[in-house]
């Protein structure tokens, strides 16, 4: 078997602070002016994912989401966007950097436009947290290791060199099914099952079902967040209102997503108006759509608690299964 595998960035150690490794910033753009995010988040020494999307407005250039990570040279940079499968778009230069308290991207191709608004999620390489994984196709099964130091709760994977939709794995869809990041639909049938190992040193696909994901040849990046963990938790729950989900701490960021039909992929933090009480309208962000940040959406869906969240009693989620991605709150 031949393999091209890179390991964006090796993390650190274990316990960390969820402030040490993950990070919402918000901020605003000047037309020819940088943004410089200081987040207390070492993406020089360890690695790491920057998700960013523009809040309002839909009109422009760059309002999909914008996804870039570390294992990519600052001079050849690919953006990928979520509500799209095109492959990377070459837009990162000498001026954008991984810093070790943030990062820095540079204004380009009217990006952040005069009065416009946005949004960044920030998640550093580290056990049991968060890693991003760079791998090529090969002629045989491909098996990816990983530093994640416990079995992945959900990757999220896309090819960069071409077109193709983003293949989303979850611990809780159902079995031999995925999920389609770009699209609202519900679970594709794989067939079968689409790993035949998944451990927390590696992941080894089996190429009946998934040669989408190791064609001979191609260049991929797999985003994979940890299962059950004290920063992060991935699980599933029933829509129905007034459940509740015990996570084990109170969320600052969550996705959520309808397996059994179509329904949005749905994106909340605590920045921009994650509930912590019933009735109380959230400020919501559309994983798979150009759509800005919005409350109008049949909100509210859940509002958080000390332990977890809670589906809304009023305009809350439809009665049907969901899985979700939850990060603590910082203490």
């Amino acid at each position: 078997m031949s393999i091209q595998q890179m390991f964006l960035g090796t993390g650190g150690g274990g316990g960390l602070d969820v402030s040490e490794v993950f990070s919402t910033d918000l901020w605003s753009g000047i037309t020819n002016t940088d943004a410089e995010i200081e987040n207390d988040i070492d993406l020089d020494g360890e690695g790491g994912l920057i998700w960013m999307k523009r809040r309002n407005g839909t009109a422009g250039t760059f309002t999909q989401h914008v996804l870039f990570d570390s294992g990519r040279s600052e001079n050849s940079g690919l953006l990928l966007p979520t509500n799209s499968t095109s492959g990377g778009e070459d837009i990162l230069n000498s001026g954008n950097s991984f810093n070790s308290d943030g990062f820095t991207w540079q204004t380009e191709n009217n990006f952040m436009p005069t009065g416009s608004n946005y949004v960044s999620w920030t998640f550093r390489n580290a056990p049991n947290f968060f890693e991003a994984v760079e791998y090529s196709g090969a002629p045989s099964a491909v098996t990816v290791n990983h530093n994640l130091e416990s079995i992945p709760g959900c990757i999220i994977f896309k090819r960069y060199d071409g077109s193709g939709a983003w293949f989303v794995y979850h611990k809780d869809t159902s079995s031999g099914k995925h999920l389609v990041l770009n699209t609202s639909a519900g679970e594709t049938d794989d067939g079968g099952s689409p790993f035949s190992s998944l451990t927390s040193t590696s992941f080894t696909f089996d190429r009946t079902y998934v040669n989408d994901l190791d064609s001979n040849g191609n260049n991929y990046v797999a985003y994979l967040f940890a299962e059950d963990e004290d920063n992060i938790k991935c699980g599933s729950f029933d829509g129905t209102a007034g459940t509740t989900v015990n996570v084990g701490f109170e969320p600052q960021w969550v996705i959520l997503k309808r397996t059994d039909g179509g329904d949005w992929w749905y994106c909340l933090d605590n920045k921009r108006g994650l509930p912590t009480a019933d009735s109380t309208d959230s400020t919501g962000i559309f994983l798979n759509s150009n759509y800005p940040e919005s409350s109008s959406y049949n909100e509210p869906r859940i509002y958080t608690t000390a332990t977890g969240f809670t589906v809304s009693t009023g305009t809350g989620l439809n009665p049907n299964p969901y899985i979700y991605i939850a990060i603590k709150k910082e203490d």
